[in-house]
């Protein structure tokens, strides 16, 4: 009842334990049938494993979802982290709507750390439907989330009877949506190289320039050969990233050298102001020197290169060539 009547813009329940998908239906029932829905901007029911437990919600949770949207409410963010939901369950959140789509007006979804790694194919072919009409869609986060899946599932095993959770695994339904946003978040989803390629294919075949400007690969298993892949696909000149995080990934000296040729001038990554390759395999350093020393140096503004495998004299030769680039080495 208070729900009904309030005119909240903000609504968080983060690390909320006891939110099932029935207890978040009968939200979603009392926002639809009060003035709340004329004026609720954020939805927050993200749970973070912080606390010795998991998130609960399941695909049921997107329906509800997807029915106050039907309602005409003015939701700009959902954040769902941390639950168990499937790429079927994103899609209900929006596939229902009679109106105008949901995601004309939605600018942030975070779906990070469910469980996007057992959907379907139907549902991947569905959210791919629903995602065309991505028109305002700014900023999605779709990686494992803050912490290890496997690893915390595993010990609710005999606790939960809720199914482990799998990371997203194939980014080909991704490709609508890159016409909105500028910033993608796929962090801590063990990926791999052939999923990198698929994301690579999709910049690369989309038609027109794209608005993505940041973008988190980290802590996915990609090695040299996605790297390069990544490296082709932004040659095309679709997008023209300012962000860039590869961090606790495999990459090797020759993935090294061939991010390090595409921030010069005249690079795909020119445009480039962060860079992140803490925690990979790198050895030498000359191709990353060599192009910090290049002149005129793109617009790359900081370098983060901390627990690879070169040493101290490699180490102060990236010193040596930064110049005004923010460098960390520790």
């Amino acid at each position: 009842r208070l729900l009904a009547q309030a005119q909240l813009r903000h609504l968080r329940l983060r690390e909320n334990s006891l939110l099932d998908d029935k207890g978040l239906a009968r939200l979603c029932a009392a926002l639809g049938q009060g003035t709340a829905k004329g004026s609720l901007r954020v939805l927050d029911v993200s749970f973070s494993a912080d606390f010795g437990s998991s998130g609960q919600l399941t695909d049921e949770a997107g329906k509800s979802i997807g029915e106050l949207l039907t309602t005409g409410a003015q939701l700009q963010e959902l954040r769902l982290r941390g639950h168990r939901l499937t790429l079927g369950g994103l899609a209900h959140c929006f596939g229902s709507c009679s109106t105008a789509s949901p995601l004309e007006i939605l600018r942030v979804i975070d779906i990070s750390g469910n469980n996007l790694g057992a959907s379907s194919e139907k549902a991947a072919n569905h959210i791919l439907d629903v995602l065309a009409g991505a028109h305002g869609l700014q900023e999605l986060h779709i990686g494992g989330g803050p912490v290890e899946l496997d690893d915390f599932d595993d010990e609710l095993e005999n606790s939960s009877p809720l199914p482990a959770r799998k990371p997203v695994a194939q980014l080909c339904w991704l490709q609508p949506a890159l016409r909105s946003l500028t910033s993608l978040d796929i962090s801590r989803a063990e990926l791999g190289d052939r999923a990198a390629r698929e994301l690579g294919r999709a910049v690369a075949d989309s038609k027109g320039p794209l608005p993505l400007t940041c973008l988190d690969l980290s802590c996915n298993l990609i090695n040299e050969c996605g790297v390069e892949a990544l490296v082709d696909c932004f040659r095309s000149g679709q997008a023209r990233l300012r962000w860039l995080d590869l961090s606790e990934n495999s990459a090797s000296d020759e993935g090294a050298e061939s991010l390090a040729n595409e921030i010069r001038a005249d690079g795909a990554f020119s445009e480039l102001r962060y860079l992140a390759l803490r925690g990979n395999a790198i050895g030498n350093v000359a191709a990353l020197c060599t192009a910090l020393r290049a002149r005129p140096l793109a617009a790359l503004r900081e370098l983060d290169v901390c627990e690879n495998l070169f040493g101290d004299v490699a180490a102060r030769q990236l010193l040596s060539a930064a110049g005004d680039v923010r460098l960390h080495l520790e």
